[in-house]
């Protein structure tokens, strides 16, 4: 073989780790910038003539619309990621969360504009849903298809942790430029800033990302001609089941997050009077707590198991929270801290294993579709709707039980469907041979499941 033909050398974990964190971690950050921003300005920015209460619950339909996006940004980048490669589909949705991102940061305000400025705000949002959707199953693909054995459930967890990391800066920055300036002003454009960070960061992850070569798995695909003609609707044909199970696993995790996240920071702002500043702060030890825990558990799961360690998040979950908004509930600010972090602590055990969980239920010609329809339908299903139905919830009945209660029950609902995934596997196995021959020959068909479930 010349050297022009030769496959390019397997990348070190250092690099696997660089590149999917690094990527995720800025897509998150561009994300999780506008809910933070919908917390605290968006309301009187692009709201003015609302209810501040109803203002907070169109602020947070924005997090619905990115959420709404996700499943077609999955199903279009899903497609090229199995038809034409992971590595072309991950250029794509960063480059394309960096136009969302920009378009945020400078988009006028409804004094300037009327009502254009809430349509425009929207617009942009489902541009960032839509990458989104692609970014962390492509992120977390290539991540998985790269490592080695044993190790998929440490490095998946990687480009997991991107999201509590991107939460972390984006807080960061809008904790600096509120000490900075006044709150006058950062109501007027000091808030715009982070927005404008995020688009600057995106061509270091650009950069980082082109040191990645294509998967063995998708060369082998290519080689044999062996991709699927229509992933998405193989995937529908083959694991639906599996694809269900895996969305309703994420529910508890999108549920309790946006609880503490973004509705805790709304009802301690305007209910019990922390102000923002300090709710900031609490946030980022949530986010702090959430990144150690899904690492450690994402290594956790490699040695005794994906079920075991998400039954132990879905169980802690179930325990804490209620004593979370009863802490938050207490006017304590450090009280509130300790209830941030033992919620992100909680979280970050369902979220460590879930990467890999996702890329072991589904075979390498669908592997880019179904991982990536996975999260973004359970995101859609947990999160896209959660803050706006928690605070409307909240305005009727005026106590935070009734959400805490629909938070232990998706607990219940995620663990179900953890459990059941293996016999959906199974099954679809047993009924797919006749046209997944070529699968049941990929080093990566029947191992990973195996661990997955152990």
């Amino acid at each position: 073989m010349t050297a022009s033909t030769q496959a390019p050398p397997a990348p070190s974990n250092r690099t696997l780790i660089a590149s999917s964190l690094t990527g995720t971690t800025i897509e998150y950050f561009d994300f999780f910038a506008y809910a933070t921003a919908a917390s605290l300005v968006f309301n009187k920015v692009f709201f003015p003539d609302q209810d501040p209460l109803v203002g907070t619950i169109l602020a947070f339909g924005g997090i619905a619309v990115g959420f709404v996006a996700r499943p077609f940004g999955a199903a279009l980048f899903g497609h090229l990621g199995d038809r034409v490669g992971r590595k072309s589909a991950l250029f794509m949705t960063l480059a394309i969360m960096g136009i969302g991102t920009m378009g945020i940061g400078l988009v006028p305000s409804y004094n300037q504009i009327g009502v254009w400025a809430p349509i425009l705000l929207m617009m942009l949002r489902l541009l960032q849903g839509l990458a989104l959707g692609g970014e962390w199953g492509g992120a977390v693909l290539v991540t998985h298809e790269h490592a080695k054995p044993g190790k998929e459930g440490t490095l998946t967890a990687f480009p997991s942790a991107g999201m509590p990391l991107g939460l972390m800066l984006s807080t960061l920055c809008f904790l600096g430029m509120s000490a900075m300036i006044s709150d006058a002003s950062f109501e007027s454009w000091g808030w715009r800033v982070p927005f404008l960070i995020g688009v600057a960061l995106v061509g270091v992850g650009l950069f980082i990302r082109s040191r990645i070569p294509e998967t063995d798995d998708m060369m082998e695909l290519k080689k044999n001609n062996k991709q699927a003609r229509m992933p998405l609707a193989t995937l529908f044909r083959t694991r639906a089941v599996s694809l269900l199970l895996c969305a309703f696993a994420f529910l508890a995790q999108g549920f309790y997050f946006y609880a503490a996240y973004s509705f805790g920071v709304a009802y301690g702002t305007e209910s019990v009077g922390y102000s923002y500043k300090s709710l900031l702060f609490s946030t980022l030890l949530f986010s702090f707590m959430y990144f150690v825990t899904i690492l450690f558990s994402g290594w956790l799961s490699d040695r005794i198991g994906r079920k075991k360690v998400m039954y132990f998040g879905y169980a802690a979950t179930f325990v804490t929270v209620i004593p979370f908004f009863a802490m938050l509930s207490s006017g304590s600010m450090a009280i509130a801290v300790l209830a941030f972090v033992m919620a992100g602590g909680s979280a970050g055990f369902m979220y460590g294993p879930y990467a890999a969980l996702l890329c072991e239920a589904f075979e390498a010609r669908i592997r880019y579709t179904g991982i990536a329809l996975g999260l973004t339908i359970g995101g859609v299903l947990g999160s896209a709707f959660s803050p706006m139905l928690f605070t409307e919830v909240y305005r009727l009945t005026d106590t935070w039980m009734p959400i805490a209660a629909c938070v232990m029950v998706s607990a219940i609902i995620s663990a179900g469907a953890v459990a059941a995934l293996q016999t959906a596997n199974s099954r679809a196995s047993a009924t797919s041979d006749s046209m997944d021959n070529w699968d049941e020959q990929s080093p990566r068909r029947a191992e990973p499941e195996r661990a997955a479930h152990s």
